[in-house]
């Protein structure tokens, strides 16, 4: 069995945990800083780079997203030489403006016309694996190769509203803005935390829009930016 195949029998995704249910302990685990990211209301993908070359993007259930070939071998044109050290890029599949049901028939298709062309892979992590590195480690390694990719057009780098520590009114402000702009919620990541392969805790949370329930008004400020710190 190739490194690849035993990277895609054997890899799940980090999952996030709901920051209601972490909230909701008795001792919840808030402390240290956390990057905040929106969540993009697209595709989970996954793209190994090993043996010399990137894979195909896969999807959160590790088979081939055949409407997005197109992606590994242009990352391959472009890196025509082996890099330093293997590893695993996640990312949302995404393209802006467009509903999630008419994204998923997008991504869906496999025969006719079926090349998602004007796709973008919005980076959020790269995990090495030859080492366990930080957060906020790795985040510089997402900020290197976005902007090694910058002339591919299609690799974006999914950008960090703010670091700050627990804030109820901050994340908050974050949450509402992102829905405000047609997003699903954020991520908050742990910068300390390490990337552990299928586990679900406190180093990742999520807030996301609860359709049934969540309205928007005009007390939840809508902001372009905001600063790093609590």
């Amino acid at each position: 069995m190739s490194t690849y195949q035993q990277l895609v029998r054997n890899f799940k995704p980090q999952k996030a945990l709901h920051l209601k249910d972490e909230l909701a302990k008795k001792k919840p685990k808030l402390d240290g800083l956390f990057a905040i990211y929106e969540k993009y209301d697209g595709w989970d993908t996954t793209v190994i780079y090993c043996d010399g070359k990137f894979h195909a993007p896969l999807s959160s259930a590790n088979n081939v997203i055949a409407s997005l070939e197109w992606m590994a071998e242009q990352l391959n044109s472009k890196f025509p030489h082996k890099l330093p050290f293997d590893f695993i890029i996640k990312a949302e599949a995404y393209r802006y403006d467009t509903p999630f049901k008419v994204l998923n028939g997008l991504l869906n298709r496999r025969v006719g016309d079926y090349i998602f062309q004007d796709a973008l892979l919005m980076v959020h992590d790269i995990i090495p694996l030859n080492k366990v590195i930080r957060l906020d480690e790795r985040m510089r390694l997402v900020d290197h190769f976005v902007e090694s990719c910058a002339s591919l057009g299609f690799v974006r780098k999914a950008e960090v509203l703010g670091i700050s520590e627990y804030n109820e009114k901050l994340w908050d402000r974050y949450f509402y803005n992102v829905l405000e702009n047609a997003g699903e919620g954020i991520i908050a990541k742990r910068t300390t935390g390490v990337y552990e392969v299928g586990k679900r805790n406190s180093d990742v949370l999520k807030k996301k829009l609860d359709r049934k329930s969540t309205r928007l008004n005009s007390s939840h400020l809508k902001l372009s930016r905001m600063p790093s710190s609590a």
